[in-house]
This record gives structure tokens, sequence and C-alpha cells, in this order.
């Protein structure tokens, strides 16, 4: 039986989960203290890694439903921009229906609309650790944050344009 993990999942789930609990530790170096003692007393560095690697993954997992769920919701804007309040032109991404992204779809529109949920989750990885170091006063890890989602959501909302673009020309 051949296993293959699809590359996209690595990138989109195991990595964001590894630099969420990375950051964690960071922040919390008391949790980091404590996974490492548990680790620590079974001694097998296979099964170390392999815990390590289904804990990143099932902390990314969540993470990017909470992107799909809640974040993505909350950017994505489906109404005409003439028909939309000034703050929703300025923050919220144009988007198309799913009906409208299947007759359109071809492969650089999925590598597209990956690279864009990417950029999604990295901006949902760098909130979440935004709210956590705000309700912990870690100051300097909220102003480095910021930035971070300044980048992704720009990321995020260039890669939708394009889809976007992609998705009217085809449907011309």
């Amino acid at each position: 039986m051949e296993f293959k993990i699809p590359f996209y999942n690595v990138i989109n789930i195991l990595f964001i989960g590894l630099v969420f609990s990375g950051l964690c530790i960071f922040l919390f170096p008391e949790i980091g203290d404590y996974v490492f003692s548990i680790l620590g007393r079974i001694n097998n560095q296979v099964f170390d890694i392999v815990v390590v690697l289904t804990l990143g993954y099932e902390i990314g997992l969540i993470l990017n439903w909470v992107a799909s769920l809640v974040v993505e919701p909350i950017l994505v804007n489906k109404k005409p921009l003439n028909k939309r309040g000034w703050f929703s032109r300025i923050f919220q991404i144009s988007w198309k229906s799913y009906a409208e992204y299947q007759k359109a779809e071809n492969d650089k529109l999925n590598m597209l609309t990956r690279e864009m949920n990417v950029a999604r989750n990295h901006m949902t990885l760098f909130c979440v650790i935004l709210i956590i170091a705000a309700i912990t006063c870690r100051w300097n890890i909220v102003f480095g944050a910021l930035p971070m989602i300044i980048l992704f959501y720009c990321a995020y909302k260039k890669h939708a344009k394009k889809i976007v673009a992609r998705i009217e020309n085809a449907l011309r």
C-alpha cells in the first residue's frame, strides 16, 4: 500500500500547525517544558516525531477550518462593488460563486486558489497568535504579528483579484 500526503496538505496544514505550535512554545515556555518532559519519558525518537507531526497536522487542520469557516466569510463579499459600503469596498475581497468557479476551472486557477488559501491560513495563524499574545500582554509579539497579518492579507487579496479576473475572462 502506497501512502502519499499531497504537497498542498504539507504546506497548508502540517507546516501551519508546526509553526503555530512553535510560536505557542515560544509564547508559553512552560507548555514546551511539559510536552518535552512527557516525550522525554517515552525515550523513543520515532514515536516523538510521529506525535509532533500528528499534533502539528491536527492543529494545522483546525486552523485551516477556522480560516475557511470564520476568516473567509468575513473577508469575502459577493455583492457588486457599487452596492457596498465604503469599509467593504476597501477591505473586503470580491469573489465569484462556486458555480462560476467550476465553469472556469483549469490548472492555473486551481494553483492560484491553493496559493490564496495558503495566504489565508497564514493570515489566520498570525491572527490567532496576535490574539493570544494580546491576551497575555506580549506586545512585542503583537507588533510582530500585525505586519504579518497585513502581508498575508495583501497576498490573499492579490490572488483573489487574479482569480476573479480569470473567472470573468473565462465566462465571457
